[in-house]
């Protein structure tokens, strides 16, 4: 309880620094090292192939995963807030995300550089919309993902939930 505490509370305190920001002022985290990265992107691939890649419905299972990480490591806090500690989030997962104006650049991904094929990559992405999504409802955020643009950077709108 005290170490959930803890994650907590420097998730807020890194959430709040101010090193880098985007045009809205909200922080533009620097990504981990490529040595942490790869082997997350590696474990992935290999998770991918042997639990859904060869389901018929492989995205909606990535997707619905991801919520679940979302929901587990989201900050109960208001739009701005939850954005920030969303960027963090995601820059602890080798993003270099920038978030303004209801849209989400994300910089750096680390499985788009990889060799996933494309059906991997796609629910890789489905894992990534889940994990905002989720991240974005137990937050307290009053906005949701909207569409998703598969490019060099990747973006993501953000949308009012109804």
């Amino acid at each position: 309880r005290r170490l959930h505490a803890r994650r907590i509370s420097d998730r807020r305190e890194t959430a709040h620094r101010r090193d880098r920001t985007s045009p809205a002022g909200l922080p533009c985290h620097p990504v981990l090292p490529h040595r942490v990265t790869g082997a997350l992107v590696h474990l992935c691939q290999i998770l991918i192939r042997s639990f859904v890649a060869d389901l018929p419905d492989a995205d909606e299972r990535a997707e619905q995963a991801g919520y679940a990480w979302g929901t587990e490591h989201a900050i109960s806090s208001g739009d701005q807030a939850a954005l920030e500690g969303l960027a963090h989030a995601l820059s602890e997962q080798g993003f270099a995300p920038t978030i303004a104006e209801r849209r989400i650049w994300f910089n750096r991904c680390p499985y788009q550089a990889s060799r996933l094929e494309d059906g991997d990559l796609h629910t890789v992405c489905a894992l990534h919309l889940g994990i905002i999504r989720g991240y974005l409802a137990t937050s307290g955020s009053q906005l949701t993902t909207g569409q998703l643009t598969i490019g060099s950077p990747c973006t993501l709108t953000l949308v009012d939930r109804d």
